[in-house]
């Protein structure tokens, strides 16, 4: 029975998706890291000739910053609020 509601809440989730997406207006993590991706990346594979080098480089660095921008969110969440430390 939990796998039929599954993919019910699935579909419903799709359907609620595509019918009003993501809204502009509303900054998005992933839309970030795209940018991040964009504007980082071209310096990385300059510097760096060898191409999975770069490439390595690279994505250790980008999840590194993702990493360090979301615990530093949590850490002065926590300043804020104890509940914050989730």
């Amino acid at each position: 029975m939990l796998f039929d509601l599954t993919w019910q809440i699935l579909a419903a989730a799709f359907i609620l998706d595509v019918l009003a997406g993501d809204p502009e207006w509303l900054p998005h993590p992933i839309v970030w890291m795209g940018r991040a991706i964009s504007f980082f990346e071209p310096g990385f594979r300059k510097r760096i000739e060898n191409p999975f080098h770069a490439g390595l480089v690279f994505a250790l660095f980008l999840i590194s910053a993702a990493f360090g921008l979301a615990w530093a969110v949590v850490f002065t969440a926590t300043l804020i609020h104890p509940v914050g430390a989730g």
